[in-house]
């Protein structure tokens, strides 16, 4: 009885209903309305589907349009809308609120309370109403009674005290009438009784601000005036203000403009002046500290400082906020300055080669070394004082402390806004902050001259450096320094890069020259005035150093080799401070045909070499101990030279193999002794094989060159056998299909990829596939990560299973994502599949090769790759049976019906927050139609709602936010049968 439709009414997060409860899949106009009623409420709300609101008082947001209430469909009945996103379907609850007479009662609103009560007399508490309080209060003669609570009365002449609330935060039910509302947590919801008590104004207070305790409406400022009672003089506790005329002096002073702030601070002192705030105030307030500038920001604040601007100008409008302290006048805005100066300025100075060079970050290991001055500094002082100890800079730190420094920059630089503390010594200039230097450079010049020292160019270079030594000097960097250091160390050639790196070497110009503006771009850390390189630029000199000379006949270069414990060149020439001229001697002398440079002092000696490989040069830059200016190998590395010595041999024997090249392949000049059977022809030599095809196939049948196929390091194939100096294509169709794979790749010339399935990837021209074969140079072995798919022959059992269908690889946890294990051992799929297939399931999976699992749904741990999904079925080695701790699962075909008396399709309608239909349940990877309706009417529900492929949704009415299109219920998969929609 009582229940009626009220309307459509739009919604926020600050509630027009301020109870809501998602109801979620119990969501039903029946549902909500008991649910509201039962609180004391007198109109409930249906929201989005899912929710019930429930409050006294409806329509402070406005009237929606109809339709918006009919886009959610309610969780518990499909049938029905209830209401939509942010829209409220209201109707009453059939409650009353109690009758009172309050003749004379008006309400004023919600209001703050505090420990000193803002009405201070307790009239009541308890069970109590709005008529309750008004009465008690009246009785005792109060203008204003507030109820606080749900349960308090308070009774007083004045309210306000402590400003104005929403009304939002005065909705507790009172305890006596549930269906209206008695104020809230410390919130007074206000009434006037109607009482009239007569007062007179008697006081009259001056000053030059106003406006502390906020501003209140003209109504509390009626008392009659004691000396004319024709016009009011104010109230209890409240000022009528006028103003004078007088105007407060702020001489001096010139609007600058409107500027915009932010947490960082334009004027980093902020004093928050208040009532007190004005112009003359603040110019007062900055002028005694020193400061160039004021600013005025929010009606409320002063700001001082002696920078202005940083964050930019903004438009005049933006700076009309009324000052708290004169309310004719305008005080900035909302984080916006207006600006003034205060009439102070800097002293002018003549100081020649300064420059402000920024902010830097100080630490106890000082950033400028040198603390020449501390206490009443001032920047002219501290650039007089390290200019004639002749530093190149100098930085004031903290108001109060000058340092000297040839070097800066060493902690990185700062945000010139950490570097605001004003000079002990002029307060109208910056002296840096604490740990933090503000730097200037005093002109001094440092040179850096020596007899031989020559711009080479601009060199490009890599992580493999063309000068091998980098010295990361930093805050030092400049070509005065790199210069010293580098000569220091015997190098030839010393380089700058990146504006804050030193590189030295005997060699230069392995990656090629580089555009001389490349090596601009960079400025060196140790002086911001010069250039030093750029990155992966190397801007070229020259030392001055130059090699020792040796006279070395038919001595050539041949390269940098691997040595080990069983030597490459087995006779030690001689070792200490060795040069390549030295063990060419050495070497020479005994008629060796190489010699070899070892780790800057050894030199090994003998008739062949290359036995461990070749290296990059750039393994072989350890400085010679006799001569720092030219490389001698490095740790077991062996820069080789030929001495020119010829020595003759002969070949005698005869090796035979499938595969050739498991150590490398050597200059064909190694390969030149006499065969002893025919001196017209070579054999070899030692250690060296010349590798000849005898023209025999290896036996590779029924294979299939499939492509060329892209692969990663998540594999396409995913056995992968590094088979090295034997990888051909016979070889890796016998590795892979004596391991019972459908599918073998050929990978980078030295691997076997193996798989049941491939081109997970994407398929790639077949020119991206022509690496030699390591086992056999004439063919190709794929390339680069690049499979040559072929297949061995081997092809899964066809069987006929009804209704299977792939759903894809799901994590598997020790709470089983398929409950039942019905096999374990020798599984195959379709094995598996008639297993659960019999028990009536309608998925399984197989699981690490041996185990099946059965269920009627899946998913609840998520998806994976299938990739996570390729161990081989132990019963069937050529297809996958999913991985540890993930099921490869499949539908079996099974249908387990839905259907029971009344079970009919109703719609598909929006949803919110506050929920159509009010109870929701994540029923995750068993959300199935089938399993819904039995959820939604085990608990008695009406309807019953699907949502985002994981949700079950009940409630008793539907409908509340609107129907949706039927596409937009067609595009969540359900997690509990990947083949329909939820």
């Amino acid at each position: 009885a009582g229940v009626k439709y009220v309307g459509c009414f739009k919604d926020n997060r600050y509630r027009d209903l301020p109870v809501v409860y998602t109801a979620n899949y119990k969501t039903t106009k029946a549902y909500c309305f008991r649910y509201c009623r039962a609180k004391g409420y007198r109109y409930f709300g249906l929201q989005n589907g899912n929710a019930c609101t429930c409050g006294n008082t409806v329509g402070r947001y406005g009237k929606a349009k109809s339709k918006d209430c009919a886009r959610s469909t309610c969780k518990g009945d499909k049938r029905s809308k209830c209401g939509g996103p942010w829209r409220n379907s209201v109707f009453t609850t059939g409650l009353k609120p109690k009758s009172f007479k309050t003749p004379g009662m008006s309400h004023i609103g919600c209001f703050v309370d505090g420990r000193r009560r803002d009405l201070p007399t307790l009239g009541g508490k308890g069970s109590m109403t709005v008529g309750r309080c008004y009465g008690l209060c009246k009785k005792k003669g109060f203008r204003f009674f507030g109820v606080q609570i749900g349960k308090q009365c308070w009774c007083g002449n004045h309210y306000g005290r402590y400003g104005r609330r929403d009304k939002r935060e005065c909705r507790y039910q009172c305890r006596g009438d549930k269906t209206t509302y008695c104020g809230g947590s410390w919130r007074n919801d206000v009434y006037a009784t109607g009482v009239v008590v007569a007062s007179k104004g008697k006081q009259c207070w001056c000053g030059n601000h106003y406006g502390r305790y906020g501003r209140r409406d003209k109504r509390e400022c009626r008392y009659q005036c004691r000396g004319d009672k024709t016009t009011y003089c104010g109230g209890s506790w409240r000022n009528d203000v006028y103003a004078t005329g007088l105007e407060e002096h702020a001489s001096g002073v010139t609007l600058l403009g409107c500027f915009r702030d932010n947490s960082k601070r334009d004027l980093p002192l902020v004093h928050g002046a208040g009532h007190r705030t004005t112009k003359a105030y603040c110019l007062k307030y900055c002028k005694s500290r020193g400061y160039r500038y004021f600013g005025l920001q929010a009606g409320s604040a002063c700001t001082c400082g002696n920078k202005y601007g940083s964050f930019g100008r903004v438009n005049a409008k933006q700076c009309r906020t009324r000052c708290r302290g004169d309310k004719r006048r305008t005080c900035g805005g909302s984080w916006r300055n207006s600006v003034y100066s205060t009439g102070i300025g800097s002293k002018p100075v003549r100081l020649p080669g300064l420059k402000h060079l920024g902010c830097y970050l100080d630490k106890s290991s000082r950033d400028l070394r040198k603390l020449v001055l501390s206490g009443s500094v001032t920047v002219p002082k501290c650039y007089k004082a390290c200019k004639a100890r002749k530093y190149r800079f100098f930085g004031v730190q903290n108001g109060y402390q000058c340092w000297c420094g040839n070097h800066y920059g060493r902690y990185r630089i700062r945000s010139n806004l950490e570097c605001r503390v004003q000079c002990r010594g002029d307060k109208s200039t910056y002296c840096g902050g604490a740990w933090r230097n503000n730097v200037y450079a005093t002109g001094v010049v440092v040179a850096s001259k020596a007899a031989g020292v020559k711009y080479v160019g601009c060199f490009k270079d890599n992580r493999y450096r063309d000068l091998p030594v980098v010295y990361t000097a930093n805050y030092k960097t400049t070509k005065a320094y790199c210069f010293r250091y580098c000569r220091a160390k015997g190098y030839r050639y010393f380089g700058l890069q990146n504006g804050n790196a030193c590189t030295c070497g005997n060699t230069v110009g392995r990656y090629g020259k580089a555009k001389s503006k490349d090596c601009a771009r960079s400025t060196c850390k140790g002086d911001k005035r010069s250039k030093c390189g750029g990155p992966w630029r190397n801007s070229v000199f020259t030392t001055g150093l130059k090699p020792k000379s040796f006279k070395t006949p038919g001595m050539s270069h041949i390269g940098c080799f691997v040595d080990g414990r069983r030597r490459d060149l087995p006779t030690l020439g001689g070792k200490g401070s060795m040069t390549v001229g030295r063990c060419y001697g050495l070497c020479k002398k005994k008629g060796f045909r190489f010699f070899g440079v070892q780790i800057g002092k050894q030199c090994w000696c003998g008739n062949h070499y290359g036995r461990y490989g070749r290296r990059d040069k750039r393994e072989c830059r350890y400085q010679c101990r006799g001569d720092k200016t030219t490389y001698c190998g490095g740790s077991w590395r062996n820069d080789v030279y030929a001495t020119g010595v010829v020595v003759a041999s002969k070949g005698k024997q005869c090796w035979c193999g499938n595969h050739y090249g498991r150590y490398g392949r050597r200059d064909k000049r190694e390969c030149r002794y006499q065969c002893r059977g025919d001196k017209t022809t070579y054999c070899g030599g030692s250690w060296r094989n010349d590798v000849y095809a005898t023209g025999l196939e290896e036996h590779a049948s029924g294979v299939t060159l499939l492509g060329c196929f892209r692969d990663n390091s998540k594999r396409d194939l995913p056995l992968v056998h590094g088979a090295g100096h034997r990888t051909t294509k016979a070889y890796c169709l016998k590795y892979c299909k004596s391991r019972g794979y459908r599918y073998f790749g050929l990978q980078a010339g030295s691997a076997c990829t193996c798989g049941n399935k491939y081109g997970s990837f994407g398929r790639v021209n077949a020119k991206q596939c022509r690496t030699r074969c390591r086992g056999d140079k004439r063919r190709t072995c794929g390339g680069s990560w690049r499979n040559s798919v072929y297949s061995t022959g081997i092809g899964s059992k066809p069987v006929r299973l009804p209704g299977l269908k792939h759903l894809g690889c799901y994590l598997d946890k020790s709470s089983r994502d398929l409950r039942k294990l019905v096999l374990s051992g020798s599984v195959t799929v379709p094995k598996c599949y008639k297993a659960c297939k019999a028990r009536k399931y309608r998925f399984f999976g197989v699981q690490n090769g041996y185990q099946c699992w059965c269920g009627n749904h899946y998913g609840r741990y998520r998806i994976r790759s299938n990739l996570e999904c390729r161990v081989q079925c132990r019963g069937d080695k050529s297809t996958y049976c999913g991985g540890a701790w993930r099921n490869n699962v499949y539908a079996t075909g099974v249908v387990v019906a839905s259907k029971a008396a009344g079970v009919k399709y109703v719609g598909c309608f929006k949803d919110n927050r506050y929920r159509d239909l009010p109870v929701v349940y994540t029923a995750n990877y068993k959300t199935t139609k089938a399993y819904c309706f039995r959820y939604c009417r085990a608990k008695g529900y009406r309807y019953f709602g699907l949502q985002n492929g994981n949700a079950c949704t009940c409630g008793n009415t539907v409908g509340r936010y609107g129907k949706a299109k039927s596409k937009d219920c067609a595009r969540s998969t359900c997690k509990g049968d990947k083949r329909s929609k939820c």
